[in-house]
């Protein structure tokens, strides 16, 4: 009789643990789906800012072509220019360079940008990543990358933080220092 108590008793624990395990193993899979449809949602629109970013490179070097920056030193005035002449040249001269210098902005900015939606995307895809993990289905791979270009990616990003809160950055990297490394692929 007491055997017949204990093994109905292990029955039934053991039933217990085999409907909470199959109750963990539901939450998990939910779970999953979970982080993998947030993860997509979040990456859905960072096509939308590649997409932009080319739009606004491909304006940025039409601008260029349209209104290049003008040479260098200005051209020896004749003496029949008029000193109005002058004048008018020399605010068109700064004009243009203020324009071409607003373009180098843009230029920097857009470039900036794609690297925060490329460093996003990281992001989502290496949470994604997590159930490739889980499932042993991940493979890792080597390749060669410049720690100091990374760096600087990073600083760039972060430039806009930087300056406004009067944060002084020092790269402690010497400037010819090109030297590769191997990690797994992340460089856009």
């Amino acid at each position: 009789l007491e055997n017949a108590v204990l093994f109905k008793l292990q029955s039934e624990a053991a039933s217990k643990i085999a409907e909470h395990a199959k109750e963990a193993e539901l939450c998990r899979k939910n779970l999953e789906q979970f982080i993998d449809m947030i993860c997509h949602e979040i990456r859905n629109p960072l096509n939308g800012i590649y997409g932009n970013v080319d739009i606004i490179k491909s304006s940025l070097q039409t601008c260029d072509r349209l209104f290049p920056p003008l040479p260098s030193s200005p051209s020896s005035s004749s003496s029949t220019s008029s000193l109005g002449d002058l004048a008018r040249q020399q605010r068109k001269k700064r004009k243009q360079e203020e324009f071409q210098r607003q373009i180098n902005i843009l230029k920097e900015a857009s470039t900036t940008i794609l690297e925060c939606a490329y460093h996003q995307k990281v992001i989502a895809d290496d949470v994604l990543n997590l159930s490739k993990l889980e499932a042993n289905r991940i493979e890792l791979e080597s390749i060669l990358f410049q720690p100091k270009k990374i760096i600087l990616s990073i600083i760039k990003m972060f430039e806009v933080t930087i300056i406004n809160k009067r944060i002084t950055m020092v790269l402690d990297i010497p400037l010819d220092n090109n030297s590769n490394s191997n990690s797994s692929p992340r460089q856009p």
